[in-house]
């Protein structure tokens, strides 16, 4: 894993709602607990990765500002216009 989410697998840790959410003191883990499906679910925390990560690194003003070039053809592409306007209409 190269903290890169297009590299990443998509799954449903909870089937309903998220009752609570803690990490672990050294900060390595994340717990999840659900509500009604009484599952808990432990999340490795890699923060090396994402730091390390070239996208994370390519604006230093706001790091969420990668997250549109993760969009297929970036911030001048269509899904990102249509995004917005939509978002912008609401």
């Amino acid at each position: 894993m190269n903290g890169n989410p297009n590299n990443s697998i998509g799954l449903i840790s909870n089937s309903g709602k998220i009752n609570h959410v803690c990490s672990t003191k050294n900060g390595k883990y994340l717990l999840t607990a659900g509500d009604e499906d009484l599952s808990l679910n432990v999340w490795e925390i890699e923060f090396d990765r994402l730091e390390e990560n070239k996208l994370f690194n390519l604006k230093e003003d706001n790091p969420l500002d990668i997250y549109p070039q993760l969009l297929e053809g970036g911030e001048e592409g269509e899904l990102y216009r249509d995004l917005k306007d939509y978002f912008y209409y609401s």
